[in-house]
């Protein structure tokens, strides 16, 4: 388990080849585990057991486990057949399209296995895991999950990797799995038990956690003292770690007590730790613990050169000035072992709750280090890997209140929003918007910092996204108070679009009274703006909820009057389409009649010729859209994008 003894590269048998990306070095001293190791002997040595997924909170020392088992205690060898070993840690590198094309040319250069020139990387990937045994080592898969606070907590966002581990269940092959995530891995539910087996990974006892704080340099202290300490943390690895890097230099014994006393006020695990962390703190040099907070600055492994780059910001006064990227690789990889990983490539980390608790030093610097972050990011994010970046950057600027700073950052590189649809990673822009409306402290930094019709904005964001991932609660929260701020506002014409969007959630929810009301105020809305637009999109949702409520006369004048809003409009003159114009082909598909009859010459929806040129982009979204090369095509960006919009100010 991680402690504070040197690190160690991993060594592992020659006969077999491996691969980390990153590099990874096994922590000395390893402390106990002695029965997880054992239920991972067992596992793999049963040849019906697939897959393997290690879970525990951050910090409980799920990689340290996973490696040494691998590399020191010859776990691969238990596996039968087994002809290599491929470790991916998708904490430094979240994108699972580059582990996919990484495992494959690793594959290929060492077992000659030819890759299909084309098919889907899932694919391919589960017929390499047939043709050669392998160990795969997916590690630190919660940034590809969603969240505790999303409504399938724990499901893999991305497609490819849900392919993969569900195929990986289903087929038979002789090689092994193994996941490591803070989440439980949702979509395995049903294979767990069978082809695939969890081990959440416990705290330390008293008596493990004892062993290893002697062997980190802290023997000077009394067993029971140590056991005492490690109870005080609940076993905590990252804790009995950062404890045992502050008991080498032997703090007074009446700094102990006072933090004996603390531990034991303290209600949770997290506030346990972080006041281990505060105590390190307090003991470190002025350079040292803002080198530390400078990393914390980061959510992904950094290189010394770039935390030169931000501690050079007038934040950190000169504090250190002079310091080389050696002198961080030293500092990293000897006082500050328990709290830095060094890692093989040359980079060093900082634990979330180290981050948490450091961070706050720094932040200052939080632009200098967000441009660090989006290095290499386009000026439009092109993948889910490049939207990751930039809502990690937001977060670190909206907790240094550079709230313009985060705004300009969602708007530029996102389109507004945009283009988290057709990435598509809606998960992502709905964790981006709620930073800035999560909280009611944060909802009124935003009204303040950047306009009541921002705060608008992303409260119907984040609504929208959570309706279009399927959360129509969180959705529903998030619409109602877009709703309450538009009529507090007296905005109109924003208020008409968002209970649309209010309604469109209503219906899904099969609640259509209410998404009757939603749809019939919008209206009462629009026609105030004597906005031709509002008016037509007011009249298609009205339809779409009598045809909910079964009212056919109701859907009829309902979508005729948006019909011919829609072809007399100067700016388009066409009938409906996308998806007003399916949900009325929907219609007219259940009530026209088969033989010609007098409802054929009724306008019909423009959706059939526009099929694969115009696809659907769903609900409204406040606020003026981009403009566009004609009229035209500006209106169509209007109905169908659910994030075009202008600046608001």
């Amino acid at each position: 388990m991680p402690g504070a003894g040197t690190a160690v590269a991993a060594t592992p048998p020659p006969a077999t080849p491996v691969r980390w990306v990153p590099a990874v070095e096994v922590v000395d001293p390893f402390t106990g585990r002695v029965e997880e190791l054992a239920r991972l002997d067992r596992w793999a040595a049963d040849a019906t057991v697939r897959l393997v997924g290690v879970t525990a909170w951050g910090g409980a020392g799920k990689t340290a486990l996973v490696t040494h088992w691998l590399d020191q205690h010859g776990g691969a060898a238990a596996r039968p057949g087994v002809r290599g070993v491929f470790g991916w840690s998708f904490y430094a590198d979240p994108s699972a399209e580059k582990w996919a094309e990484a495992l494959l040319k690793w594959a290929a250069a060492e077992f000659g296995v030819p890759r299909a020139s084309r098919g889907r990387l899932a694919a391919a990937v589960l017929a390499l895991l047939q043709t050669v045994p392998l160990v795969l080592v997916l590690d630190g898969l919660e940034v590809t999950q969603e969240g505790p606070e999303g409504a399938q907590f724990g499901r893999l966002l991305d497609g490819t990797l849900r392919e993969v581990l569900t195929g990986a269940c289903q087929l038979d092959h002789g090689g092994l799995v193994m996941l490591t995530s803070r989440f439980a891995f949702a979509d395995l539910d049903g294979f767990d038990g069978g082809p695939a087996r969890m081990l959440d990974v416990p705290p330390f006892t008293p008596s493990e956690g004892a062993t290893l704080l002697a062997a980190s340099g802290a023997d000077w202290l009394p067993e029971p003292e140590r056991r005492e300490l490690v109870k005080g943390v609940d076993g905590h690895a990252l804790a009995v770690a950062a404890l045992g890097g502050v008991l080498t230099d032997r703090p007074p014994p009446e700094n102990l007590e006072r933090l004996r006393g603390e531990l034991a006020q303290a209600a949770t695990t997290n506030t346990r730790v972080a006041k281990v962390l505060g105590f390190y703190a307090d003991r470190l040099s002025e350079p040292d613990r803002y080198l530390v907070a400078a990393v914390g600055l980061f959510a992904h492994p950094v290189t010394p050169e770039a935390i030169l780059t931000v501690t050079g910001h007038a934040s950190f006064e000169g504090r250190l000035d002079g310091w080389t990227a050696q002198r961080v690789q030293v500092a990293a990889r000897e006082r500050l072992a328990g709290l830095l990983p060094w890692h093989p490539d040359g980079s060093l980390s900082a634990h979330p709750l180290v981050r948490e608790s450091f961070r706050p030093l720094a932040l200052g610097a939080a632009e200098v280090a967000a441009d660090a972050t989006l290095s290499g990011v386009p000026a439009r994010i092109t993948s889910r890997e490049d939207g990751l970046r930039v809502v990690e950057a937001i977060e670190l600027l909206l907790d240094a209140d550079q709230w313009q700073a985060a705004d300009d950052l969602y708007r530029g590189r996102t389109a507004s929003g945009a283009l988290w649809r057709w990435l598509p990673a809606v998960r992502l822009g709905q964790r981006a918007a709620l930073a800035f409306v999560a909280t009611p402290v944060r909802r009124q930094a935003c009204a303040d910092y950047l306009s009541p019709r921002a705060l608008g904005f992303y409260l119907n964001s984040v609504g929208l996204y959570a309706q279009q991932a399927g959360d129509l609660v969180t959705a529903r929260e998030y619409l109602d108070a877009g709703v309450q701020h538009g009529r507090d506002a007296n905005d109109p014409k924003n208020l008409a679009r968002v209970l649309l969007n209010l309604a469109d959630c209503l219906g899904g929810l099969g609640e259509v009274e209410a998404a009757g009301q939603a749809a019939a105020e919008a209206a009462t809305h629009a026609a105030t703006t004597d906005d031709p637009r509002q008016i037509e999109a007011s009249a298609a949702y009205q339809g779409w909820v009598a045809m909910l409520a079964g009212d056919s006369r109701a859907t009829e004048d309902h979508f005729l009057a948006a019909d011919r809003l829609a072809y007399a409009s100067e700016d388009a003159s066409d009938h409906l389409y996308a998806q007003r114009g399916s949900r009325w082909g929907e219609f007219l598909a259940r009530t026209r009649p088969t033989r010609p009859g007098p409802d054929v010459d009724r306008p019909q929806p423009r959706n059939q010729h526009r099929a694969g040129l115009e696809p659907e982009r769903g609900p409204l979204q406040p606020g003026a859209c981009p403009a566009g090369p004609s009229r035209r095509a500006s209106r169509r960006s209007w109905r169908c994008c659910p994030a075009a919009t202008s600046t608001p100010t």
